[in-house]
Protein backbone atom coordinates (compact mmCIF):
# COMPACT_ATOMS: atom_id res chain seq x y z
CA UNK A 1 0.00 0.00 0.00
CA UNK A 2 2.83 2.40 0.87
CA UNK A 3 4.40 1.86 -2.53
CA UNK A 4 1.17 2.99 -4.24
CA UNK A 5 1.04 6.12 -2.05
CA UNK A 6 4.59 7.05 -3.06
CA UNK A 7 3.75 6.52 -6.74
CA UNK A 8 0.84 8.96 -6.40
CA UNK A 9 3.10 11.43 -4.57
CA UNK A 10 5.71 11.27 -7.31
CA UNK A 11 3.11 11.92 -10.01
CA UNK A 12 1.51 14.77 -8.08
CA UNK A 13 4.86 16.42 -7.33
CA UNK A 14 5.93 16.17 -10.94
CA UNK A 15 2.79 17.93 -12.15
CA UNK A 16 2.19 20.44 -9.32
CA UNK A 17 5.29 21.28 -7.26
CA UNK A 18 3.42 23.10 -4.49
CA UNK A 19 2.20 20.09 -2.52
CA UNK A 20 5.35 19.59 -0.46
CA UNK A 21 5.25 23.05 1.15
CA UNK A 22 1.57 23.83 1.34
CA UNK A 23 -0.07 20.58 2.31
CA UNK A 24 0.65 18.16 5.15
CA UNK A 25 -0.62 14.68 5.83
CA UNK A 26 -2.51 13.88 9.02
CA UNK A 27 -0.93 15.77 11.94
CA UNK A 28 0.76 13.80 14.74
CA UNK A 29 -0.41 15.49 17.94
CA UNK A 30 2.11 13.99 20.39
CA UNK A 31 5.09 15.74 18.80
CA UNK A 32 6.40 19.09 20.10
CA UNK A 33 6.11 22.23 18.03
CA UNK A 34 8.83 22.30 15.39
CA UNK A 35 10.90 25.06 13.87
CA UNK A 36 10.01 26.13 10.31
CA UNK A 37 10.58 23.14 8.06
CA UNK A 38 12.64 23.10 4.88
CA UNK A 39 10.36 22.16 2.02
CA UNK A 40 12.20 22.93 -1.25
CA UNK A 41 15.71 23.49 -2.56
CA UNK A 42 16.36 25.08 -5.95
CA UNK A 43 19.62 25.41 -7.85
CA UNK A 44 20.88 27.64 -10.65
CA UNK A 45 24.36 27.61 -12.07
CA UNK A 46 26.85 28.28 -14.83
CA UNK A 47 30.41 27.35 -15.75
CA UNK A 48 33.08 28.86 -17.97
CA UNK A 49 36.33 27.42 -19.33
CA UNK A 50 38.89 29.82 -20.90
CA UNK A 51 42.20 29.21 -22.66
CA UNK A 52 44.88 31.81 -23.13
CA UNK A 53 45.90 32.53 -26.71
CA UNK A 54 49.69 32.09 -26.91
CA UNK A 55 50.07 34.63 -29.69
CA UNK A 56 47.91 37.45 -28.35
CA UNK A 57 47.77 36.71 -24.61
CA UNK A 58 43.98 37.09 -24.70
CA UNK A 59 41.56 34.56 -23.24
CA UNK A 60 39.29 32.54 -25.56
CA UNK A 61 36.16 30.70 -24.45
CA UNK A 62 36.49 26.92 -24.69
CA UNK A 63 33.10 26.02 -23.22
CA UNK A 64 30.33 27.58 -21.16
CA UNK A 65 27.03 26.48 -19.66
CA UNK A 66 24.09 28.31 -18.14
CA UNK A 67 21.65 26.03 -16.32
CA UNK A 68 18.07 27.17 -15.73
CA UNK A 69 16.47 26.87 -12.31
CA UNK A 70 16.12 23.23 -11.36
CA UNK A 71 14.21 21.74 -8.44
CA UNK A 72 16.52 19.29 -6.71
CA UNK A 73 14.59 18.38 -3.53
CA UNK A 74 10.94 18.50 -2.48
CA UNK A 75 10.19 17.61 1.18
CA UNK A 76 7.01 16.00 2.57
CA UNK A 77 6.05 15.86 6.24
CA UNK A 78 3.77 13.85 8.48
CA UNK A 79 3.19 16.24 11.34
CA UNK A 80 6.65 17.44 12.35
CA UNK A 81 8.50 14.47 10.89
CA UNK A 82 10.03 14.29 7.44
CA UNK A 83 8.11 11.47 5.77
CA UNK A 84 9.69 11.43 2.32
CA UNK A 85 11.45 13.60 -0.22
CA UNK A 86 11.29 13.79 -3.97
CA UNK A 87 14.58 14.15 -5.82
CA UNK A 88 15.61 13.80 -9.43
CA UNK A 89 15.95 10.01 -9.23
CA UNK A 90 12.75 9.31 -7.28
CA UNK A 91 11.19 9.20 -3.82
CA UNK A 92 13.06 8.51 -0.57
CA UNK A 93 11.05 7.40 2.48
CA UNK A 94 12.00 7.60 6.19
CA UNK A 95 11.15 5.59 9.32
CA UNK A 96 11.53 6.73 12.95
CA UNK A 97 11.91 5.25 16.42
CA UNK A 98 9.73 6.21 19.40
CA UNK A 99 12.08 9.13 20.17
CA UNK A 100 11.56 10.69 16.76
CA UNK A 101 14.98 9.73 15.38
CA UNK A 102 15.43 8.47 11.82
CA UNK A 103 16.30 4.77 11.89
CA UNK A 104 15.76 3.79 8.24
CA UNK A 105 15.59 5.43 4.82
CA UNK A 106 14.93 3.71 1.51
CA UNK A 107 14.59 4.59 -2.15
CA UNK A 108 11.25 4.07 -3.86
CA UNK A 109 12.75 1.51 -6.26
CA UNK A 110 14.41 -0.37 -3.34
CA UNK A 111 17.85 -0.08 -4.99
CA UNK A 112 19.35 1.39 -1.81
CA UNK A 113 18.55 1.76 1.89
CA UNK A 114 20.28 3.12 5.01
CA UNK A 115 19.95 2.01 8.65
CA UNK A 116 20.82 4.48 11.45
CA UNK A 117 22.07 3.67 14.97
CA UNK A 118 22.55 5.93 18.03
CA UNK A 119 24.66 5.87 21.20
CA UNK A 120 23.44 6.35 24.78
CA UNK A 121 23.78 10.13 24.45
CA UNK A 122 21.54 10.24 21.39
CA UNK A 123 24.39 10.89 18.93
CA UNK A 124 24.44 9.13 15.59
CA UNK A 125 26.98 6.32 16.10
CA UNK A 126 26.74 4.21 12.94
CA UNK A 127 25.07 4.04 9.53
CA UNK A 128 24.89 1.05 7.19
CA UNK A 129 24.20 1.93 3.55
CA UNK A 130 23.14 -0.86 1.18
CA UNK A 131 23.20 -0.28 -2.58
CA UNK A 132 22.82 -2.61 -5.55
CA UNK A 133 25.28 -0.41 -7.47
CA UNK A 134 27.81 2.25 -6.40
CA UNK A 135 30.32 3.85 -8.78
CA UNK A 136 30.26 0.84 -11.09
CA UNK A 137 30.55 -1.74 -8.29
CA UNK A 138 27.67 -4.07 -7.42
CA UNK A 139 26.19 -5.16 -4.07
CA UNK A 140 27.83 -2.37 -2.11
CA UNK A 141 27.66 -2.00 1.67
CA UNK A 142 29.10 1.12 3.33
CA UNK A 143 29.43 1.20 7.12
CA UNK A 144 30.28 4.51 8.79
CA UNK A 145 31.26 4.67 12.48
CA UNK A 146 31.00 8.06 14.24
CA UNK A 147 33.03 9.08 17.32
CA UNK A 148 31.82 11.94 19.53
CA UNK A 149 33.58 13.73 22.40
CA UNK A 150 31.87 16.43 24.43
CA UNK A 151 29.08 16.79 21.89
CA UNK A 152 31.52 17.32 19.00
CA UNK A 153 32.10 14.90 16.16
CA UNK A 154 35.75 13.81 16.36
CA UNK A 155 35.95 11.20 13.63
CA UNK A 156 33.92 9.32 11.02
CA UNK A 157 35.34 6.12 9.56
CA UNK A 158 33.86 4.63 6.40
CA UNK A 159 34.47 1.18 4.92
CA UNK A 160 32.82 0.35 1.58
CA UNK A 161 32.73 -3.34 0.63
CA UNK A 162 31.54 -4.43 -2.83
CA UNK A 163 31.73 -7.63 -4.86
CA UNK A 164 35.17 -6.61 -6.13
CA UNK A 165 36.61 -3.79 -3.97
CA UNK A 166 37.11 -2.39 -0.49
CA UNK A 167 37.51 1.36 0.09
CA UNK A 168 38.52 2.87 3.44
CA UNK A 169 38.11 6.54 4.43
CA UNK A 170 38.63 8.43 7.69
CA UNK A 171 37.56 12.02 8.42
CA UNK A 172 39.10 13.54 11.56
CA UNK A 173 37.82 16.84 12.99
CA UNK A 174 39.66 19.38 15.17
CA UNK A 175 37.76 21.86 17.33
CA UNK A 176 38.59 25.08 19.15
CA UNK A 177 35.76 25.28 21.64
CA UNK A 178 32.58 25.06 19.58
CA UNK A 179 34.32 26.10 16.38
CA UNK A 180 35.53 23.61 13.79
CA UNK A 181 39.07 24.61 12.76
CA UNK A 182 40.41 21.64 10.77
CA UNK A 183 39.39 18.51 8.91
CA UNK A 184 41.73 15.76 7.71
CA UNK A 185 40.59 13.14 5.20
CA UNK A 186 42.59 9.93 4.85
CA UNK A 187 41.74 7.51 2.04
CA UNK A 188 42.87 4.03 1.03
CA UNK A 189 41.50 3.59 -2.48
CA UNK A 190 40.39 0.53 -4.40
CA UNK A 191 43.65 0.39 -6.34
CA UNK A 192 45.72 0.45 -3.15
CA UNK A 193 46.75 4.11 -3.45
CA UNK A 194 46.51 6.58 -0.56
CA UNK A 195 45.21 10.13 -0.46
CA UNK A 196 45.48 12.69 2.30
CA UNK A 197 43.58 15.99 2.15
CA UNK A 198 43.72 18.59 4.92
CA UNK A 199 41.41 21.53 5.46
CA UNK A 200 43.09 23.75 8.06
CA UNK A 201 44.98 27.00 8.64
CA UNK A 202 48.63 25.95 8.97
CA UNK A 203 49.97 22.68 7.58
CA UNK A 204 53.45 21.20 7.58
CA UNK A 205 52.84 17.47 7.36
CA UNK A 206 50.10 14.95 8.05
CA UNK A 207 50.37 11.26 8.86
CA UNK A 208 47.90 9.02 7.06
CA UNK A 209 46.99 6.21 9.52
CA UNK A 210 45.73 4.00 6.69
CA UNK A 211 49.15 3.92 4.99
CA UNK A 212 51.53 4.58 7.84
CA UNK A 213 53.46 7.27 5.97
CA UNK A 214 53.96 10.99 6.51
CA UNK A 215 53.12 13.11 3.48
CA UNK A 216 54.77 16.48 3.02
CA UNK A 217 51.96 18.76 1.98
CA UNK A 218 51.97 19.84 -1.66
CA UNK A 219 49.65 22.62 -2.89
CA UNK A 220 47.20 20.03 -4.21
CA UNK A 221 46.84 18.70 -0.67
CA UNK A 222 46.59 22.00 1.19
CA UNK A 223 43.31 23.78 1.79
CA UNK A 224 42.52 26.53 4.27
CA UNK A 225 39.14 27.93 5.16
CA UNK A 226 37.52 30.65 7.17
CA UNK A 227 34.16 30.52 8.86
CA UNK A 228 34.10 33.65 11.02
CA UNK A 229 30.74 35.30 11.39
CA UNK A 230 28.64 32.16 11.10
CA UNK A 231 28.98 30.73 14.60
CA UNK A 232 25.28 31.31 15.27
CA UNK A 233 24.31 29.12 12.33
CA UNK A 234 26.65 26.15 12.26
CA UNK A 235 30.32 25.51 13.06
CA UNK A 236 30.62 23.60 9.78
CA UNK A 237 29.84 26.59 7.56
CA UNK A 238 32.78 27.86 5.52
CA UNK A 239 32.98 31.27 3.87
CA UNK A 240 36.17 30.72 1.85
CA UNK A 241 38.38 27.78 0.85
CA UNK A 242 41.75 28.17 -0.83
CA UNK A 243 44.26 25.62 -2.12
CA UNK A 244 43.91 23.00 -4.83
CA UNK A 245 46.26 21.73 -7.54
CA UNK A 246 47.67 25.15 -8.41
CA UNK A 247 47.81 26.30 -4.81
CA UNK A 248 45.57 29.31 -5.49
CA UNK A 249 42.18 27.78 -6.28
CA UNK A 250 39.45 29.65 -4.45
CA UNK A 251 35.90 28.73 -3.43
CA UNK A 252 33.77 31.52 -1.96
CA UNK A 253 30.43 31.15 -0.20
CA UNK A 254 27.93 33.94 0.41
CA UNK A 255 24.91 33.33 2.62
CA UNK A 256 21.62 35.11 3.16
CA UNK A 257 19.80 34.33 6.37
CA UNK A 258 16.48 34.98 8.07
CA UNK A 259 15.84 34.21 11.76
CA UNK A 260 19.03 32.10 12.00
CA UNK A 261 18.05 30.08 8.94
CA UNK A 262 20.02 30.02 5.71
CA UNK A 263 17.77 31.10 2.83
CA UNK A 264 20.36 30.99 0.05
CA UNK A 265 23.97 30.04 -0.66
CA UNK A 266 25.93 31.59 -3.51
CA UNK A 267 29.04 29.57 -4.37
CA UNK A 268 31.78 30.61 -6.80
CA UNK A 269 34.85 28.60 -7.76
CA UNK A 270 37.95 29.83 -9.57
CA UNK A 271 40.82 27.66 -10.83
CA UNK A 272 43.80 28.57 -12.97
CA UNK A 273 46.41 26.11 -14.21
CA UNK A 274 49.28 26.06 -16.68
CA UNK A 275 50.69 23.26 -18.85
CA UNK A 276 53.78 24.55 -20.61
CA UNK A 277 52.91 27.71 -22.52
CA UNK A 278 49.14 27.11 -22.25
CA UNK A 279 47.15 28.58 -19.36
CA UNK A 280 43.56 27.59 -18.51
CA UNK A 281 40.95 29.23 -16.31
CA UNK A 282 37.88 27.44 -15.04
CA UNK A 283 35.08 29.00 -13.02
CA UNK A 284 31.66 27.96 -11.78
CA UNK A 285 28.84 29.98 -10.28
CA UNK A 286 26.04 28.22 -8.41
CA UNK A 287 23.19 29.43 -6.21
CA UNK A 288 21.01 27.36 -3.91
CA UNK A 289 17.70 28.75 -2.62
CA UNK A 290 15.83 27.28 0.33
CA UNK A 291 12.10 27.54 1.01
CA UNK A 292 10.64 26.87 4.47
CA UNK A 293 7.16 26.14 5.70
Amino acid sequence: MKRNIFAVMMLAAATLMTVGCNKEKEEITDLPDSQPKLCRVYQTGSSLLLRQNISTGEWDTVSSTDNPRTLIYEFYYTGNRLDSLLQTNGIVSFSYDDQGRIIHSESFDHLWSVDYFYDGEGNLSRTVDYRTERNGDTNSVETIEYTWVGGHLQQSESIVVTDTNTIHNIHAYTWNGDRLVATDRYSLNRNGSCDTVSYKYDITSVKNPLCGIVLLQRPSQIFSFTNEGFEGLSPYIMSRITGGPSGNDTINFEYTTLDDRITSIHQTYEQESSAGPISMRYSTDAKFEFEYK
